[in-house]
């Protein structure tokens, strides 16, 4: 049924172009046209949505261990309503958990839990917040291939990788239990390369160009990077994008 409806899919696609469609029908027919295939790619999305899990991932199995403090997912230890960008193709409105200790995506279908191949997705959204890809190589000096957070998408970008890593905990009881200390990553990337990000003069040595406007849009902001790395960055890489392109 999958390869059907996506045959189909193509093929009417291909043989119809929009533009001409629209120029040769009436208001009427360009309606019923619409309609068509409106529902020809929800039936598509529809059918390769319940065929993702099963034939591009596994089962997830989740944790046989008890959380003491925390849990390894993003933001908190529920599904999600999100979409994915997987094989190019954007799915809207499906249950989503990210495992930030194994950095993978899981998705809930009708009946299970999939752990999707993560080479095979570009990107992702959940809870409102960004997500993409990113491959380490000579170009790309990141900590790992793996999923990060994207803070500001402009002129320049702002990633976050945010990393759970679990520490075991013997307790009273025979359980075992686990806990989990969070890393955290920044980097801008700024034309082709990729800067990291650990201290205040490492985005102001990156910025210097415009280093007084921003030390004075710090000081009236009252930002502080050391408590809020995240809402610091965010503004300061936006207000920089905001200048430079007023001054080019």
């Amino acid at each position: 049924m999958l390869k059907t409806t996506l045959f189909i899919f193509v093929l009417f696609a291909s043989l119809i172009p929009l533009n001409a469609v629209h120029a040769q029908l009436s208001e009427k027919d360009s309606l019923l046209y619409n309609s068509a295939v409106n529902n020809l790619v929800a039936t598509y999305h529809k059918n390769i949505g319940d065929q993702i899990g099963k034939y591009n991932g596994s089962q997830n199995a989740g944790y046989t261990v008890s959380f003491y403090e925390g849990h390894p997912y993003f933001f908190k230890h529920e599904l999600n309503k999100g979409s994915i960008t997987y094989d190019n193709v954007v799915f809207n409105n499906v249950d989503l958990l990210y495992d930030e200790v194994k950095d993978w995506l899981i998705l809930q279908d009708s009946t299970h839990r999939i752990q999707l191949v993560s080479q095979r997705l570009q990107g992702f959204t959940i809870f409102d917040q960004p997500f993409v890809r990113l491959e380490k190589n000579a170009n790309t000096p990141i900590v790992s291939s793996g999923f990060y957070q994207v803070l500001y998408n402009g002129e320049i970008k702002l990633y976050k990788k945010e990393v759970k890593i679990i520490t075991e905990k013997f307790t009273n009881t025979p359980e075992l239990k686990v806990l989990f200390e969070k890393v955290f990553y920044y980097y801008i990337k700024k034309g082709n390369r990729f800067y990291p990000i650990v201290k205040k003069k490492d985005f102001l040595k990156i910025l210097n160009d415009k280093g007084k406007d921003l030390n004075d849009f710090i000081s009236n902001e009252h930002l502080n990077f050391r408590k809020d790395k995240d809402n610091t960055l965010t503004k300061i890489v936006a207000y920089y994008d905001q200048i430079t392109s007023k001054r080019n």
